[in-house]
Parts: structure tokens; sequence; C-alpha cells
């Protein structure tokens, strides 16, 4: 599972249309055996439709397989994300107010006037923060690679190494929590199986 997610992360990242496909099929069981009844009910229609995309839309696929199903705000490396987080690190975050929209109004014509000038309020937002500087810029390197991030992660990665002889994280296939008594210590032909100690021979 953890495999299937690197590489569904990794096809985000690089825009590979193919892995993307491959590794959101890999998961799919996965949603089916821990009962994620949206993803389960949604993903294969939405992988079919997505396998036969070279015939239904073939400009569409040729788009996405030139790395364009993901978006890339900066010139980084490895730094693409879903449309709809691109969508929300833009837009969506350029034309927020405060507190959102509970609580602007509770005019229903203001609230339409709102969602409809979104687009243009995000566009204005944009323009004033590149005129005065206050936009992100370039990087050398991903922002995953700064000093503070290296150091947090190296933190969280010692505190999980250091569940393991705290007594925190025990494994559940010792022959104790199997059940195997003192009788029945000795070494079975069947591995992982238990049984008594054999009669002794007169």
């Amino acid at each position: 599972m953890v495999t299937s997610l690197l590489q569904f992360l990794k096809a985000e990242r690089t825009g590979n249309w193919k892995l993307h496909l491959s590794s959101i099929a890999t998961m799919l069981p996965h949603y089916f055996a821990m009962d994620r009844q949206n993803y389960a009910r949604f993903l294969p229609v939405y992988l079919a439709d997505m396998q036969r995309l070279e015939l239904t839309h073939p400009d569409v696929y040729k788009e996405f397989a030139a790395g364009n199903h993901s978006i890339s705000r900066s010139r980084q490396p490895f730094s693409q994300v879903s449309a709809d987080m691109a969508l929300e690190q833009s837009i969506n975050a350029d034309s927020k107010s405060r507190g959102g929209v509970i609580g602007i109004s509770q005019s229903s014509a203001a609230l339409e006037r709102w969602f409809f000038t979104i687009h243009e309020r995000a566009s204005i937002t944009s323009a004033l923060k590149t005129t005065y500087g206050l936009q992100d810029g370039e990087q050398a390197s991903h922002k995953e690679a700064a000093p503070r991030r290296v150091k947090r992660d190296e933190e969280d990665v010692q505190k999980m190494m250091g569940c393991f002889p705290s007594g925190l994280m025990t494994d559940p296939f010792t022959r104790e929590r199997l059940g195997c008594t003192s009788q029945y210590r000795h070494r079975s032909s069947s591995p992982g199986r238990c049984g008594p100690d054999p009669s002794p021979q007169h």
C-alpha cells in the first residue's frame, strides 16, 4: 500500500499519466477492503473511462500523456500538483474573504455576486502581489529540501524509530501472541504453527 501511494504521488508530481492510472488500479482493492464506499464506487468508473480516453477524447489524451494532467506553478522539478489542489492554491486562495462565505451576507443575490466575481477578484489579488513583490520567488531547491523541513522530517523518523525499543510497538506474530505455551514450544514442521511436544518413544 505504501509503495502504491508513493507511486501515485510520483505520478502527480512528475505528470506521468500511465503511472497515474497504474497506481490507482493498484490502490483500488484497498478501498474495498477498508470500506471506503465513495472511492470504491466511483474509482472503477473513472479508471475505465480514463483507459478509453485515447479512443473517446484523443486530444485530451495527448495533453495528459504529455504530462499535463497535473499542474506546475513553478519551474521547480517534482512540483506538479493535481488540478483541484492547484485551484485551491491559486484562485480559491486569492479570492477568500475573512471567514469565507459564511457570515459575509444573508442575501442570496450578494452571494451570487460574490461567486460570479471570484475569478476577477483573484486575478486582481494576484496582480497586486506580483506588483509589490509578495509572490514567492523561484527557489533553487524544492521547499521540502529546506533545512527546517529536513530537520523536522529527521525528528519524525527518530520518533518513529524510538517506538520500536520502547515497547509501544510489539510483534503480533510472536509465539506467545499466537497462543504457544511452554508445552507447545518445539519446532514444528510447518512454519508459524504450534503443536504439542512429541510423545516419548518407549
